[in-house]
């Protein structure tokens, strides 16, 4: 009987840790998916960008910080369309900087402001088309 005893604590274990190790497996796999997927895009939002643009002659104002993946894509892009614009991190910057990204109410970076439009996160696409409309590439 402890032979059976001792078979079936031995399958048990073995059952559990390729359960545990299946777990783990999906999690860190969910983890580099959320990690490397961009934000949900609500297109963009018309708001009033007056008071962003007045310490600046930029037309783009990109608030971010310097470890969102996001951010740097963002930043990398508009570097590679030789598309001058104003960084803001929200976390280093000076009081100002911080207070009118709390203007925004939006969570999130990055926040892109191209004209009267605010862009929550990266999306490569719409970013390109409102540049075509102004006429930046």
């Amino acid at each position: 009987m402890s032979k059976i005893k001792s078979t079936t604590k031995g399958v048990a274990t073995f059952v559990a840790m390729l359960a545990i190790g299946y777990g783990l497996g999906e999690g860190i796999s969910y983890a580099k998916y959320q990690f490397n997927t961009p934000p949900p895009m609500s297109a963009f939002e018309i708001m009033d960008t007056t008071a962003h643009f007045a310490q600046t002659d930029k037309k783009v104002i990109v608030y971010g910080t310097q470890w969102c993946p996001h951010c740097k894509r963002a930043k990398q892009y508009l570097n590679d369309n030789s598309i001058a614009y104003e960084l803001r991190d929200i976390e280093q910057g000076s009081d100002e900087e911080k207070a009118l990204y709390g203007s925004l109410q939006r969570q999130g970076v990055p926040q892109i402001i191209i004209g009267a439009k605010v862009f929550a996160g990266f999306n490569q696409d719409l970013i390109a088309e409102e540049l075509k409309k102004q006429g930046m590439i």
